[in-house]
């Protein structure tokens, strides 16, 4: 799962979603084969020929525009690739093609491609599910109060803030980091997640993690 936060703003402009709609498409995901809009509890389907079609940054009017500040490229799906638009449940673009599987370097190029097009990029994450790694490792206090790291992210300067700052990462003997923008990429082990199902990535995430401070909340 890829997802990228942008900062608020009262309305991201068209040119921010048909940039990140015509990079997506540039990309050999299978054609979509639908989408709807929902906002409000109320949804709207229609047919899309391209995940940079029209009627994509047609559906994308000012009140949904306002709401929304998430993209996210879901591939979990046992029968599809899903690609929102949104700010919750209900509020955004939902599109939907056949499922495809990306190995690790076409998801982090997919990943860095987002990031390095955008500044107004709040955080971002390019996932796997951790959830037993963290079960296994972590008590409910200590997901609550650390940074529970996967594999690759950004943090803008505001997020990093509450993490203790760019040393923090930078120093981490357990991080490659690399300023992007205001903020700093992150990622932990090499380009393939699957050494998170290794013993020794699993240690190297912990470790990484251990060794960031605490987040300072607001």
């Amino acid at each position: 799962m890829i997802v990228i936060v942008y900062k608020n703003q009262p309305l991201l402009s068209l040119d921010t979603y048909k940039e990140v709609l015509t990079l997506i498409a540039s990309y050999p995901f299978p054609l979509p084969s639908e989408g709807y809009k929902g906002c409000n509890g109320k949804e709207q389907y229609f047919n899309i020929a391209t995940f940079a079609d029209k009627q994509i940054l047609k559906a994308l009017t000012p009140k949904i525009r306002r709401f929304t500040n998430e993209v996210m490229i879901d591939n979990a799906f046992p029968n599809r690739l899903s690609l929102l638009i949104r700010q919750g449940k209900n509020v955004g673009i939902h599109l939907y093609g056949e499922r495809l599987f990306l190995n690790g370097m076409q998801r982090k190029n997919l990943f860095r491609s987002l990031l390095n097009g955008h500044t107004s990029c709040l955080r971002g994450q390019c996932e796997i599910d951790n959830t037993e790694l963290y079960q296994r490792n972590f008590d409910n206090d200590e997901v609550l109060h650390k940074t529970m790291l996967g594999w690759l992210h950004y943090f803008s300067q505001e997020e990093l803030e509450k993490r203790g700052g760019f040393a923090a990462f930078e120093l981490n003997p357990y991080l490659y980091t690399e300023r992007i923008h205001d903020g700093l990429y992150v990622q932990v082990g090499g380009d393939d997640p699957a050494i998170f199902d290794t013993p020794e990535g699993e240690r190297l995430l912990v470790n990484a993690i251990n060794a960031l401070p605490l987040i300072q909340k607001d």
